[in-house]
């Protein structure tokens, strides 16, 4: 990217994994003295503690049920015997460790403390979000930021986020991106200017 545009101001945006990277490089262009005028998020939360642990687990237990109800039957006694064997081996080994190192980067718990830019977030987002989150209407990114969340809602009766980069909805998605753009690239223009004047 500095190959292409050496100095800043950059204007960066993601969404999902994109939008934890576009955070990443943000940090680490600001820590190199660049500007990041705007970093946009599209509906994405943090990871760490946003998401109310037993709240989850309903949803994603709920979801599982669902999906093995949906399954042919010899499905369903593949996935009951599978089930069995992967608690008997746990039992059996002694292993009781999670499989996963998701929990504690999902929950860290309180102590976890954020890394943070200096820079302006914009989040674009769906009014509903899933009922298993904290109740944030910054999707926790306001505690990533010692500048200011700017939020903007986009009207959409999705669950799925992904649609957000879908017709009908991501003709609104752009002209609220256009809009954040154009205001960051006049904050930038009248720095420029102000720093002329005072020159």
């Amino acid at each position: 990217m500095q190959r292409i545009q050496p100095r800043g101001p950059y204007y960066l945006g993601g969404m999902c994994e994109g939008a934890r990277i576009a955070f990443d490089m943000a940090r680490i262009l600001e820590a190199r003295g660049e500007e990041v005028a705007l970093l946009v998020i599209f509906d994405t939360w943090v990871i760490e503690n946003s998401q109310i642990r037993f709240l989850w687990k309903i949803d994603y237990y709920s979801g599982r049920f669902k999906d093995f109800w949906r399954m042919a039957l010899s499905e369903k006694r593949n996935t009951i015997r599978k089930w069995l064997r992967d608690r008997g081996n746990r039992r059996v080994s002694g292993n009781n460790v999670p499989r996963s190192e998701w929990p504690a980067a999902y929950w860290p718990g309180p102590s976890f403390v954020p890394p943070k830019i200096g820079g302006k977030i914009t989040v674009l987002k769906r009014p509903n979000q899933p009922y298993y989150y904290v109740n944030d209407p910054h999707m926790g990114w306001g505690a990533r930021t010692t500048g200011k969340v700017e939020l903007q809602l986009i009207e959409v009766n999705t669950r799925k986020h992904i649609l957000l980069l879908r017709e009908p909805h991501v003709s609104q998605l752009a002209e609220k991106l256009a809009g954040s753009l154009r205001r960051a690239r006049m904050r930038d223009s009248e720095q420029v200017i102000a720093t002329a004047v005072h020159s």
